[in-house]
């Protein structure tokens, strides 16, 4: 009887270090999360204070200064040149990677440790920023929040709210399937990525860009992109996160969550660009509104390095810009969204009206043709009298 009360007394005293331990461990992390937040909601508010191309190399120091304990930088940094970075990594992350490899990370998609971590409620956050400096002034700024999202939580491919994402692939993964990271970003930028493949006129704003990138696999993104010339008001929302993020005890799983203000301008603004996205701008209006328009005659179809086909064309006639484009030099077509899906492999001998931003003095762009979405017309009779009738007119479309 004795072994018996001595053993169960062992017993009980196990369980009880083991609850203490628990307990223990759960307050830490949750603690620790908290704690996080309010210096990334300080580190957040002070990014938000500076000014592209008016904020000094003084002020970039104070920052630094304060953050050091966080912050690094390669090689030189001075008024003249310095790219600064500040990083703030959950405690665990280090561990908890080290015990996802072991169970079989990355090929396991949902390993152990993070069905251990969904009891204590962690987050996993991650906050990155970083600024740039040339010559005295602040000329770049980024700022990334990383969350983790357990399995199960995610949204799926028929969610009541049509507007979290595009209509997936096929063969695509649900996110409630698997864990993920939630990464939302706001940055700087010389040229935000709608002016890039838009025309500038039909862009809806050459200052900024809000938007879901490409290339994001076991996470699901949102960027924001501003430059110099952004107004203050519209940096307030490009810039604005909701960094409960960090500590919710049930997670944030999509781009609203962590970019509420930008994401509900980005769900108006998708509905109102739907014209450029299907191309259903006419020639007339697109001619208008691009900086170069050409007349040009396919002259071969090439592979690139990546196996990609592209034509080669070359120049019949020059309608619109500045371009000095050589009539004897071929230039490789790589073309933003096709308005006609044939156009992507048009027959050798065929001709193209294509519509693109200006190239000259871009050595590297001087052998390809970048057009704008939208921006490959066929040379029709009736396209070719819509383009000459928009370049006729000086007024610029609506949209």
């Amino acid at each position: 009887m004795q072994k018996i009360g001595r053993a169960r007394r062992w017993i009980v005293g196990l369980a009880l270090s083991l609850a203490i331990a628990v307990g223990a461990l759960f307050v830490v992390i949750q603690v620790g999360q908290r704690v996080e937040r309010h210096r990334a909601e300080r580190l957040l508010a002070q990014m938000q204070a500076l000014q592209l191309d008016k904020s000094t190399w003084s002020d970039a120091q104070r920052l630094m200064t304060q953050w050091g304990a966080w912050g690094s930088y390669d090689g030189r940094c001075d008024a003249q040149s310095c790219e600064y970075s500040i990083a703030m990594v959950d405690r665990f992350l280090p561990g908890v990677a080290w015990l996802a490899n072991l169970s079989g990370a990355p090929c396991n998609p949902d390993p152990p440790i993070m069905h251990l971590l969904k009891l204590f409620h962690a987050n996993l956050p991650i906050v990155r920023a970083s600024i740039s400096i040339h010559n005295d002034r602040v000329a770049g700024i980024w700022f990334s929040v990383y969350t983790n999202v357990p399995k199960g939580y995610g949204p799926g491919w028929t969610k009541d709210d049509p507007h979290w994402t595009d209509t997936p692939e096929q063969g695509y993964m649900e996110y409630k399937n698997w864990q993920y990271d939630l990464v939302a970003t706001a940055h700087s930028s010389s040229q935000p990525n709608s002016t890039v493949y838009w025309p500038s006129q039909l862009a809806p704003h050459p200052d900024y860009w809000v938007g879901r990138p490409g290339g994001c696999e076991g996470c699901m993104g949102f960027i924001t992109e501003f430059t110099a010339a952004t107004k203050r008001g519209d940096l307030n929302w490009l810039m604005s996160f909701d960094l409960s993020c960090m500590t919710r005890w049930t997670p944030c799983t999509v781009p609203r969550d962590l970019m509420p203000a930008a994401w509900s301008r980005y769900v108006v603004e998708r509905e109102n660009t739907r014209r450029l996205q299907h191309c259903t701008y006419s020639p007339e209006e697109l001619t208008r509104a691009a900086e170069e328009v050409a007349v040009v005659q396919v002259s071969s179809i090439e592979r690139d390095r990546d196996g990609e086909l592209h034509p080669s064309i070359r120049l019949v006639d020059k309608l619109k810009g500045a371009d000095a484009w050589p009539r004897d030099q071929p230039r490789q077509l790589i073309a933003g969204r096709y308005p006609d899906q044939p156009l992507q492999t048009p027959p050798v001998g065929s001709k193209l009206i294509v519509l693109y931003a200006n190239a000259t003095g871009d050595a590297q762009r001087g052998y390809f043709i970048l057009t704008h979405d939208c921006g490959v017309i066929a040379a029709t009779d009736e396209n070719l009298r819509q383009i000459k009738a928009g370049l006729s007119e000086q007024a610029i479309p609506s949209h």
